[in-house]
């Protein structure tokens, strides 16, 4: 026992720390196996090669002390009963297989790049960690092409054709950029709270409002003496800002009824904006959404408590404190995931797909498709897309 002990702390420690073959100093091998390792070439290339997928395998996991409690299982379960080198080879090949085969299924998922940040617009989806970021979905007005130089990534945001991140020197946009959408004054710059909408976009610093892009509906020109903001959501040719107060303020496109009754809405603390819809959670989590059309009602939402809330271009997802969602509109998952568990760190919603970040991990549902066909002559699973994105990057 004790040999096996000295054997997988020798193998744990220098396949952490160090990929030089034998993965061991030769010149120090005590034990039979190690003289074994030490005195083929074969099995001390495989030695040193199982370092370095180890190593790999090690340095992308999100889950550790799995992988390292999975290592300790294979020397225990294969090293100690192998007597020749013939064994050992058999074994350290299939080692190596199998965590080739564990690196390549996290790449596949995005686990590998421990992914933050996450954001969709109409039919693409961008996520980011500290200083990559990797686009996938309608190739237009070079969405799928961000900037590849940035440090210290802190921020991503989308909207219907553009998105942006934040990094130490600030706002980074890309994607459709007319109007100036893309050319932030100073002051802009500095906010912490940029949301896209159809063509404009709007920020908070110290409590007040700034928008700025297409102004068609005068969403781009918020109330005088609007103070005290708490937060500020956008969609097409409208703009909303929830006040310290709890009711809310909108301005822009006005041709139906969604935001005089959306300013009626009282004890708000969060708010999400649709197309056609914005929905509410108050201090009790009770989750309130009104419409521009006259009789629309959403019973779905009723008799339930909210935590969350989260808006895409057409539906609007209700997460409860069990992490259960329930979804209207969002034609290409909201079957899929209604009173599902969604275990989630952040999670954004496309016009006809949703995408999530947990540990990481990236996983996405519906598709690509929306209702536009000339995007895909095939409608596009969004999980499969973003797979496939995610492995040839």
């Amino acid at each position: 026992m004790q040999t096996i002990s000295k054997l997988i702390l020798i193998f744990l420690c220098v396949w952490i720390v160090n990929a030089s073959a034998a993965s061991f100093d030769c010149a120090k091998a005590s034990s039979k196996t190690e003289k074994l390792i030490c005195a083929d070439a074969e099995l001390s290339s495989l030695d040193e090669k199982l370092a370095q997928t180890y190593k790999l395998a090690r340095e992308n996991s999100t889950d550790k002390e799995t992988l390292k409690r999975q290592q300790i299982e294979w020397i225990k379960g294969n090293i100690k009963n192998c007597t020749e080198v013939a064994c050992l080879k058999s074994h350290y090949k299939r080692r190596i297989s199998e965590l080739e085969q564990q690196i390549s299924e996290m790449e596949t998922s995005g686990e590998s790049q421990k992914w933050k940040y996450i954001a969709s617009g109409s039919e693409h989806t961008c996520i980011a960690n500290i200083d990559q970021i990797k686009c996938w979905g309608r190739d237009k007005y070079g969405l799928l092409n961000p900037p590849v130089k940035l440090k210290n990534i802190e921020q991503l945001v989308s909207g219907d054709l553009t998105s942006c991140a934040k990094d130490d020197a600030g706002w980074h946009c890309w994607g459709y950029c007319e109007n100036q959408f893309c050319s932030f004054t100073k002051h802009i710059q500095r906010s912490d709270n940029l949301v896209i909408g159809n063509g404009h976009a709007c920020s908070i610093i110290d409590g007040e409002v700034n928008c700025f892009g297409d102004n068609t509906y005068g969403q781009s020109i918020p109330p005088k003496n609007l103070v005290n903001v708490k937060k500020v959501v956008v969609n097409w040719g409208y703009s909303c800002a929830l006040l310290d107060a709890g009711r809310i303020k909108c301005w822009g496109r006005r041709d139906n009824k969604l935001l005089d009754r959306a300013e009626r809405l009282t004890d708000v603390r969060q708010v999400v904006a649709s197309t056609y819809i914005v929905c509410v959670i108050s201090s009790e989590n009770d989750l309130t959404c009104v419409s521009g059309k006259e009789r629309e009602e959403f019973n779905f939402f009723t008799r339930k408590k909210f935590a969350n809330v989260f808006a895409g271009p057409y539906s609007v997802c209700g997460v409860n404190e069990n992490m259960h969602a329930a979804c209207v509109g969002g034609q290409g998952f909201s079957k899929e995931i209604n009173e599902k568990n969604l275990d989630f760190d952040s999670l954004s919603i496309g016009a006809s797909h949703m995408c999530m970040i947990k540990n990481g991990k990236v996983s996405c549902f519906g598709d690509y498709a929306s209702e536009n066909e000339i995007m895909y002559k095939e409608r596009m699973p969004a999980n499969q897309l973003m797979q496939e994105a995610l492995k040839v990057n």
